[in-house]
């Protein structure tokens, strides 16, 4: 949902790429007594002891016997809401019940109960995750500096490997040490963030924000925005006043997280709450292995489902519905023929899907004036926009480097623009490769092609380690194919007018005629949501002289903002060269910044070299590469990029050891290795083979492993050098191996140790 998702995924959401659950570690459980009759002795205790402390610990322990009948489970929960509530801990007891609800939608009486409860409270039924108490706490102008972390408790298990710690432009973020990272305690429900703090210091952050849900429940529901604003003690240890219109909007914010959102639809928002609830109860079943449940759950949602889409039919929230209904309809259809491994694949693929659809629902049914949202088709229409000639040349190369804003370089994004001619029409093609090396090397490729002259889009590809997406667009409509986890679904969204592709934004600033004063308006479509009628503002606030790697530019500074549902989604600065290349000189993003490292003019057909001092690799057409500025704990020393991301690809080195007498024992010490990380790794026997590269002896194998419920290969070739080995690593698609595999060794046969 932001034009620039290598800072949104790493900067922002952390480790959010896959789709796979986590699930929670469970620790060794006393023997207890079954769980009936653990209850039946946990309601004596509150309601004719009259004990509700000693009441809500036998709850609770029922509540994590892992093997405890469901029924039991269920009413523990809510009792346990119950007494928190009549303790006057109305957040924790509002949390207990939408448990309840988001875990136990198939025990009817008890959810009923539930959703009593949250009705007079007045707040919503949601399946979302709340905060429950974050340290310091927001609102304290109190906070001793020498603090090093903060701290956010959530009211349920969540997906321990994202989050979402936002920051926006003239609010002061807290500085994370270089060498500390953000984690999750092992029961999954408080988040840590290693900070670095100054005296007399105001700090804000927001958790959550459209377009950037790190935070999200074990079953992949995003958790709902919450703002955390403290500040620190003065040198001299008097507390630091808070800007008082700052903690108006964060009381109103927070306010938001228990009390009832202000939707315009409030019974299909209900209907939108209940189905993700069941959705996250099916999940749970099949991920304990209760597929009879899970079905039971399924039937339910789909009826559910068909039943909104009366309610909301000929409206933007339509068409989530479209896009998720098929896929709930074929897992209940696997699961009614017992066909458990392609329910489970094909749940894979929704619970990548499932958050960015419901979200995109909720956005369609925010109307104002308690009416659903007017389908993106008849929104408020835009200013056509007027564009310079591209600025750009045939070929043209940016190179940017993603630093944290302590200055740590964490990848590069490597932009390239071609001029084609495709079906008798010019186009300009715009491609990107990115390269994030503090999520395990993690790589994007992107490719937008639009009309040369207006610039409208005709098409784009995202492909990442999430899936990929494929967006064909018509004049006020695109259709979307998703794949993920091998599971391809199609989507006809309506866009209401000229939507611009994500993936071409930054250059189509690049043609807007920037100078004093000017602002625009256009409406974006990213296609890894696929959510309609996001809008991006773009203002020039000013000249700045800005000295970065590539060099000094005299530079227009744009302030650029993505609206989403009526409000701002984030705030980011950019500096464009005020030259006649409009070159993208710098991006802060707030947590982090992109800075332009070098330019220049690349044919397509024109090979790149990387040099190092201990060697050169003369790459095949269309490869790239990038030097991480420290090897990676894994012994990466360039990271490979195959061309449209067909391949992960990486060189890497160690020291070479007396015990390391050839390359074939190099190999076999690290299969050994291998085979307890991969699953199912096994090297085809007949793949060994032996040769010379840059004159010295290498070995190269090709082994089979899965990655999830993907057949992959592994291509491996080691070099052995005097003092140093060397080993290519290749990793693609099974089925695509052979097609590849002379590209690989194209790229092995162009090393040359010096």
């Amino acid at each position: 949902m932001t034009m620039c998702k290598c800072l949104t995924v790493v900067l922002v959401c952390g480790l959010m790429l896959g789709s796979a659950s986590v699930l929670r570690a469970a620790e060794a459980a006393p023997a207890t007594a079954p769980a009936s009759q653990a209850l039946g002795k946990a309601i004596y205790t509150e309601e004719t002891a009259g004990d509700l402390d000693a009441a809500m610990k036998l709850y609770q322990q029922i509540a994590e016997q892992a093997q405890a009948e469901r029924p039991a489970v269920a009413e523990a929960l809510l009792r346990l809401g119950n007494c928190q509530l009549k303790k006057g801990r109305q957040a924790e007891a509002i949390a207990q019940f939408r448990k309840v609800l988001a875990d136990f939608a198939d025990q009817a009486p008890v959810a009923q109960r539930a959703r009593q409860q949250l009705a007079k409270l007045g707040a919503s039924a949601g399946n979302a995750p709340v905060v429950l108490s974050t340290s310091p706490a927001t609102l304290d102008n109190n906070v001793p500096a020498t603090l090093d972390k903060i701290s956010v408790r959530f009211d349920r298990t969540m997906f321990g490997h994202g989050w979402s710690f936002c920051q926006e432009a003239g609010r002061t973020f807290p500085e994370t040490p270089g060498n500390e990272k953000i984690s999750f305690d092992s029961a999954g429900i408080t988040c840590t963030m290693p900070v670095k703090l100054k005296p007399g210091t105001v700090y804000w952050t927001q958790l959550n924000m459209p377009g950037y849900t790190g935070f999200r429940s074990a079953n992949g529901v995003p958790a709902r925005t919450y703002e955390i604003l403290f500040a620190t003690k003065s040198a001299d240890g008097k507390p630091t006043p808070l800007p008082a219109e700052l903690v108006k909007e964060v009381k109103e914010v927070n306010a938001g997280v228990f009390a009832e959102p202000n939707r315009g639809n409030a019974k299909a928002q209900a209907m939108v709450e209940s189905i993700s609830a069941l959705m996250g109860g099916a999940f749970k079943a099949m991920d304990q292995g209760d597929s009879s449940t899970a079905l039971t759950l399924l039937r339910q949602e789909i009826a559910q489902t068909r039943e909104l889409q009366e309610m909301v039919r000929g409206s933007a929230a339509e068409a989530p519905i479209k896009a998720g209904l098929p896929m709930i309809e074929s897992i209940e259809a696997a699961l009614a023929k017992n066909d458990i491994p392609q329910a489970k694949k094909l749940m894979e693929t929704l619970r990548a899907m499932g958050p960015d659809l419901q979200r995109s629902m909720e956005q369609a049914l925010s109307g104002p004036g308690g009416e659903p949202a007017t389908n993106s088709a008849t929104r408020p229409a835009l200013e056509p926009l007027k564009l310079t000639a591209a600025p750009w040349q045939d070929g043209e190369e940016m190179d940017l480097r993603l630093r944290t804003q302590p200055g740590m370089e964490i990848g590069t994004l490597n932009y390239h623009a071609h001029a084609l001619k495709v079906g008798g029409r010019d186009i300009w093609r715009i491609e990107a490769d990115q390269v994030v090396t503090v999520m395990a090397d993690s790589i994007q490729y992107t490719r937008a092609d639009a009309d040369q002259t207006t610039f409208a889009p005709l098409n784009s590809v995202t492909r990442n380690e999430r899936g990929t997406y494929a967006s064909a667009y018509q004049t006020d409509s695109v259709d979307l194919t998703v794949t993920v986890a091998g599971q391809t679904s199609t989507h006809h969204i309506d866009l209401g007018g000229l939507a611009y592709d994500n993936e071409q934004a930054l250059y189509l600033i690049r043609r807007l005629p920037l100078g004093p004063g000017y602002h625009a308006a256009f409406a974006i479509f990213p296609p890894q949501s696929g959510a309609a009628g996001i809008t991006c503002k773009i203002e020039v606030t000013g000249r700045e002289n800005i000295k970065v790697a590539a060099g000094e530019f005299d530079c227009h500074k744009v302030q650029l903002q993505v609206v989403a549902a009526g409000a701002v989604a984030l705030t980011h600065q950019l500096w464009f060269s005020a030259d006649e290349h409009r070159y993208l000189v710098k991006y802060d993003a707030g947590t982090a910044t992109m800075e332009l490292t070098s330019t220049g003019l690349r044919p397509p057909e024109q090979a790149q070299v990387a040099r190092d001092e201990a060697f050169d690799l003369a790459l095949p057409v269309t490869w790239d590469s990038y030097k991480p500025a420290e090897p990676s704990r894994s012994g990466v020393i360039l990271q490979l990029i195959a061309p449209q991301r067909q391949a992960w690809a990486a060189l890497c080195s160690t020291a070479r050891t007396a015990a390391l007498a050839s390359a074939r024992n190099v190999a076999e010490a690290d299969i050994k290795t291998l085979a307890g990380y991969f699953k199912g790794y096994f090297v085809r026997p007949e793949s060994w083979s032996q040769a010379t590269v840059s004159g010295l002896p290498s070995v190269s194998y090709s082994a089979d492993y899965q990655d999830k419920d993907q057949a992959m290969v592994e291509y491996r070739t080691y070099v052995l050098g005097p003092s140093t080995v060397y080993w290519f690593m290749f990793r693609v698609e099974k089925d695509q191996f052979e097609k590849l595999h002379p590209s690989f060794d194209a790229v092995v046969s162009g090393f040359k140790v010096k």
